[in-house]
């Protein structure tokens, strides 16, 4: 089990850094752009970087 925890970390920390990339790359688009891109990616309902939506 030791080795799926380590897996698991791994994954979240790659999820979030894809996350990140992705805040810093659609950070100058308008919100519905981000939203679109969210709500495919995380299933998200609202944009975590002006929290519209």
């Amino acid at each position: 089990s030791g080795k799926f925890r380590h897996r698991l970390r791994r994954k979240i920390a790659e999820s979030k850094r894809l996350l990140l990339k992705d805040i810093e790359t659609y950070n100058s688009l308008p919100c519905q752009m981000m939203l679109m891109k969210w709500s495919s990616r995380y299933q998200e309902t609202t944009c975590p970087q002006h929290g519209c939506g």
